[in-house]
């Protein structure tokens, strides 16, 4: 949401749009720059990993370290495809990252639910969360949860992209014109303390 609205909401979208490029070119280059960037983290975590068990004293092989890694880092591919989803529903920054950060919470409360009641072990089947959590790659290798990681993650991205060519400062999701004020640091207890400061 950053890089996307963020950049357009404090003007530096414009000066990329001045260029000979399009909304969805800027937006797919933005998205592969994310995607470059989170393959970089990747191979670092993975070779300090291979580093970490490379004494011996851990018996484990490189396909496990890296489905370890894989699944680690995958739900950050779906939490960036609901980024770049979000950031083109909402007119702000700020509420581009509620729309995202709602339905994480959500999804990452039911994750931890499982871990209070074993009769809620089905949530795993439901949250990105819980899928990274089936790949289970040291006990016994699930590869077939990395689908759903990375398909919610290109759906969600493709989507995004599909909705990126529109107007400048304009959004999916119409919000009000007008912004109701909010003066509660504003009350007269609040004026005293800093007078006296």
């Amino acid at each position: 949401t950053n890089m996307l609205r963020g950049a357009e909401e404090d003007g530096r979208w414009e000066v990329v749009r001045a260029g000979a490029t399009t909304s969805l070119r800027a937006t797919w280059s933005v998205s592969k720059g994310f995607v470059f960037s989170w393959l970089v983290a990747l191979g670092i975590s993975f070779s300090v990993t291979m580093l970490a068990v490379s004494g011996g004293h851990i018996d484990t092989t490189v396909k496990t370290m890296w489905l370890l890694n894989v699944a680690i880092f995958l739900p950050g591919l779906v939490f960036a495809g609901l980024g770049i989803l979000t950031s083109q529903l909402a007119q702000s920054r700020l509420r581009a990252l509620l729309y995202g950060t709602l339905p994480l919470a959500v999804l990452f409360l039911a994750r931890g639910a499982v871990n209070t009641s074993h009769g809620l072990h089905w949530l795993l089947y439901v949250t990105p969360f819980g899928w990274s959590q089936l790949v289970d790659p040291v006990r016994g290798p699930n590869t077939v949860w990395l689908l759903p990681l990375f398909g919610l993650s290109l759906l969600c991205g493709a989507l995004g992209l599909l909705l990126s060519p529109r107007d400048y400062g304009e959004s999916v999701i119409a919000e009000p014109a007008d912004v109701r004020s909010h003066y509660a640091l504003l009350s007269k207890s609040w004026q005293i303390g800093r007078a006296s400061c």
